[in-house]
C-alpha cells in the first residue's frame, strides 16, 4: 500500500496525506518505526533501520517538520547508547521473518545516516551529534566504497563542520562511480 499511495503521489497527481497516513501505520507508540517497514525485518518492535527507511521517506515527501518527525526524533535521542551509536536489532526479531544477516547485526553505522537526516532538517542536540562523532571517530572509515557505506556519504553529505570533513568527503564521492559501475545491478539500492 505505501509503494502505492507513493507512486500515485508522484507519478499520478495524487495527494500527499494518504502516503503520509499509510507509513504513520509503521511508528509504534514508542515513537520509533518497526512493523516491516524494513521488508528484511517483520518485527513489529522499533528498530534504527526502521527509523531510517522512515526518513528516507519523509526525506523523499519532503516532511520534515511534523508530528511524525518529532516522534521519531524522541525515539532516536532516548534510544541512543552513551557511545553514540543506536541499539543493535532486538533478539525477538528471530520470532518474525527476517533475512539471516539481521539477526547477527550490530548494526554500527546507522547511526551515522540518523544524524545525517537529523541534520539535514535541523533537528537533533547537540549532545547527540557530539556522541555521533565521537562514535564515528571510533568506527573504521571504509577504504573501499560498497553498497553498505552509504552512512559515511550521508553522515559527511550533511555534518560539514567535523574535522577533516573535506577530504573524507571527497574520498567517499570520488568513489561512487566506481562503486556504481561494479554493483550495476543493485543500481537501486543507490536511489535514497
Amino acid at each position: 500500500m505505501l509503494d502505492r499511495k507513493r507512486f500515485a503521489y508522484h507519478f499520478e497527481a495524487g495527494s500527499l496525506n494518504p502516503v503520509v497516513e499509510v507509513l504513520a501505520n509503521y511508528q509504534n507508540p514508542d515513537r520509533g518505526f518497526g512493523n516491516g517497514l524494513e521488508l528484511d525485518v517483520m518485527a513489529p518492535t522499533s528498530t534504527a533501520v526502521g527509523a531510517e527507511c522512515a526518513m528516507m521517506l519523509l526525506d523523499e515527501l519532503g516532511v520534515v517538520d511534523s508530528k511524525m518527525v518529532e516522534h521519531l526524533e524522541s525515539w532516536i535521542l532516548s534510544s541512543q547508547g552513551e557511545n553514540g551509536a543506536l541499539p543493535p536489532m532486538q533478539p525477538e526479531i528471530a520470532d518474525y521473518p527476517h533475512n539471516p544477516w539481521w539477526a547477527a547485526s550490530t548494526d554500527e553505522t546507522r547511526a551515522l545516516s540518523l544524524a545525517a537526516f537529523l541534520g539535514k532538517w535541523r533537528r537533533g542536540s547537540a549532545h547527540f551529534f557530539e556522541r555521533v562523532y565521537a562514535h564515528f571517530e571510533q568506527l573504521e572509515f571504509p577504504s573501499q566504497q560498497s553498497i553498505f557505506t552509504y552512512p559515511f556519504y550521508l553522515y559527511l553529505r550533511y555534518t560539514p563542520d567535523i574535522p577533516n570533513h573535506e577530504q573524507r568527503f571527497n574520498t567517499i564521492r570520488e568513489g561512487i562511480p566506481a562503486l556504481i559501475e561494479k554493483e550495476l545491478e543493485r543500481y537501486p539500492l543507490f536511489v535514497s
